[in-house]
């Protein structure tokens, strides 16, 4: 087995030395020492961790625990069951319920390697662990301890922020930021770590109105999103008792924005904010003013998506010019939509509006644009019926076939009807 990108995961550099020689004699061979020094090294990160807490973060049980052990001398035999009393009494986060079971049943192997039988009579006096046993401990020594931190805090939130930031224009997909934040920060955190960081992660996206903020908050918010999605009832909590949750920055359009974006994820948080957040955001999510955002406002008057896309449909005649020219909304916020809609079960309802988007069309340029964005896309998931409800529609609106792309366009549709079976003629879109 190799250990080479577990050791590189160790976050310190005195524990990463020593498992380098614990890996070494595992690889000659010399299982009981890697045994021993496993064992060694297991209760010196222990103590590098409290030591840690006590010298950085100022954390009096970690410098009690430490003082106790410090007066029992170093010749006192019990220091290290003491030791992990200790921790368990007042730090266990330090030693979780997986950390506890690598630790025992590392101990017992220490002890049966470390110490002769004294049975003369038999033909090898020291145990011998197998080699899958000793690949078993190191690995789940570094998984369980040697790979988090104590408690990383402001510490590793500033280098988390200035890595990534470094980072964002390699990470381009969400696929490699996840992969890439999970291994090298998430997986290493501690629960109170993870609490710290996704606060004050939530205080840098919403809150912040800074440079640095300002500069990286879309590429921060994939990250919030990410945290939120490996474990969302422990952060969602975290919000409703954070105090930064009801002091979200509403001078900056890019916070309010992205806020409006993340209670389309999360609507029941909607209902928790000050009567003044709400006020701001229903202003700011009128189809006046914005109307992306007020395709996903849906929380604000209801907590059902579904009948939201349907009230829109009904509103779309009530669209003055300037409102219609927003219709061709971004690649990116359609795809918004569609995530929501998948997440509620209604990604037909999407397709049946854009169907009406389309067929509502003013002019030939208009119809150019809303065919591009809520049409093509979504041709291969149309379904006989809604093909037949865009023909309908269509019939009545000649600056939906009566354009130079209309053939061309409708014959994609048509071709998706011919596969699906249909019946009708749909004379419209044929012609």
């Amino acid at each position: 087995m190799s250990f080479e990108m577990d050791v590189e995961r160790i976050y310190s550099k005195n524990t990463k030395k020593y498992t380098e020689e614990v890996i070494s004699s595992y690889e000659n061979k010399n299982y009981r020492a890697a045994v021993v020094t496993l064992y060694i090294t297991f209760i010196t990160d222990l103590c590098e961790k409290l030591s840690e807490l006590s010298s950085i973060y100022a954390d009096e049980k970690a410098k009690n625990i430490l003082n106790e052990i410090e007066q029992m001398g170093v010749n006192d035999v019990n220091r290290e069951t003491t030791l992990i009393k200790k921790i368990q009494e007042s730090k266990p986060e330090l030693l979780d319920h997986e950390a506890l079971i690598t630790f025992n049943y590392l101990k017992s192997c220490r002890n049966i390697c470390a110490h002769p039988s004294l049975d003369v009579n038999r033909m090898y006096p020291l145990a011998e662990p197998s080699r899958e046993l000793v690949a078993g401990l190191i690995k789940s020594s570094i998984d369980n301890l040697f790979a988090k931190s104590a408690y990383l805090g402001k510490k590793i939130f500033a280098k988390l922020l200035i890595d990534l930031s470094a980072k964002k224009l390699i990470l381009v997909s969400d696929e490699a930021l996840e992969s890439y934040f999970k291994q090298q920060y998430y997986n290493r955190f501690d629960s109170i770590t993870r609490e710290y960081i996704f606060d004050q992660l939530f205080k840098m996206v919403f809150v912040n109105g800074n440079d640095d903020a300002e500069e990286n908050r879309e590429f921060n918010y994939k990250v919030l999103l990410i945290m939120i999605k490996l474990d969302s009832a422990k952060f969602i909590d975290v919000i409703k008792k954070s105090n930064y949750f009801q002091g979200i920055n509403i001078e900056n359009n890019l916070c309010v924005h992205l806020f409006m974006s993340f209670l389309a994820r999360y609507p029941h948080l909607y209902s928790k904010l000050t009567p003044h957040i709400k006020s701001v955001i229903e202003l700011k999510s009128k189809k006046e003013t914005n109307l992306a955002l007020h395709y996903i406002n849906f929380y604000v008057k209801t907590n059902n998506f579904q009948e939201h896309l349907k009230m829109l449909r009904t509103e779309l005649p009530e669209y003055d010019y300037n409102i219609r020219t927003k219709l061709c909304f971004s690649i990116e916020e359609i795809q918004f939509l569609k995530e929501l809609c998948i997440e509620a079960n209604c990604i037909q309802d999407l397709y049946i509006l854009g169907i009406y988007i389309y067929s509502s069309s003013s002019n030939y340029d208009e119809a150019n644009g809303t065919f591009n964005r809520w049409i093509e896309p979504f041709i291969s998931q149309m379904t006989v019926e809604s093909i037949e409800l865009l023909n309908d529609l269509v019939s009545s609106n000649s600056q939906c076939d009566g354009r130079n792309r209309a053939s061309l366009d409708h014959q994609l549709v048509v071709q998706k009807y011919d596969e699906l079976g249909g019946k009708n003629t749909i004379a419209t879109l044929r012609n």
